[in-house]
């Protein structure tokens, strides 16, 4: 009788572990690749992409644990390793640092339109566009350091994030070979483009950075070696 009365105890604690077993098990590289695959399955047709990313998150993968790892892959290709490299070099060309120039505010429409749908992603958005920032001297080139800038831009207008992610900025390791120089310009121009001087202001104001422009843009001896 004994025997039987511990059966279903026994039973239910191998049937709890089992279950937080597989709930605590964190697996963003195998996340990873299947978004990756889905990307580069439906290719830079932004329309598509952007039903891609609503069906994911309705469907198998669990969007909002790999939250991260998501806007990671969409901004740079792939997850971004402590210190800025990218996790093991596996990484896509469908995302935003590798679209053409003209096609920046395109790609950043599809972030508008998820984010807004899915309203439990715009912290994150915000953290992760500083986090990139601080460490994009390792992971962009020049040129994808002004794309990011321009995608932040429109981000800004559209209040999906707050101008206090611009902040890191002015870190030390940033301003030293003006890594946040091609980063700045790319988004001061585009909010010149589709806003005023005004509220550009307001934004740096908001963001504590408008004493330390003059770090960002240096003048003189320092800014020769540039062609631009």
């Amino acid at each position: 009788m004994s025997g039987k009365a511990l059966k279903p105890t026994l039973s239910g604690t191998r049937n709890k572990t089992r279950k937080r077993d597989e709930k605590e098990r964190y697996e963003p590289t195998v996340f990873r690749d299947a978004i990756i695959t889905g990307l580069e399955d439906v290719g830079n047709s932004h329309d598509l992409l952007l039903k891609y990313l609503c069906d994911t998150t309705t469907g198998k993968l669990d969007v909002k644990r790999y939250g991260e790892t998501l806007l990671d892959v969409l901004f740079v290709g792939g997850i971004i390793a402590p210190g800025g490299a990218i996790e093991g070099n596996v990484r896509t060309d469908v995302c935003l640092i590798k679209q053409e120039k003209d096609m920046v505010q395109s790609f950043t429409n599809i972030f508008i339109q998820f984010i807004r749908r899915y309203k439990w992603l715009q912290n994150t958005l915000g953290e992760e566009i500083r986090k990139i920032i601080m460490v994009m001297k390792v992971c962009l080139t020049e040129g994808e350091r002004g794309l990011l800038g321009s995608a932040t831009a429109y981000l800004l207008i559209e209040g999906l994030v707050t101008p206090n992610i611009l902040s890191g900025l002015t870190q030390d390791h940033l301003l030293k070979d003006e890594i946040s120089l091609s980063f700045a310009s790319s988004l001061f121009r585009t909010w010149l483009k589709e806003k005023d001087m005004v509220s550009l202001t307001s934004t740096l104001k908001k963001a504590s950075l408008d004493p330390s422009l003059q770090d960002i843009f240096p003048a003189g001896p320092k800014r020769k070696s540039r062609s631009h």
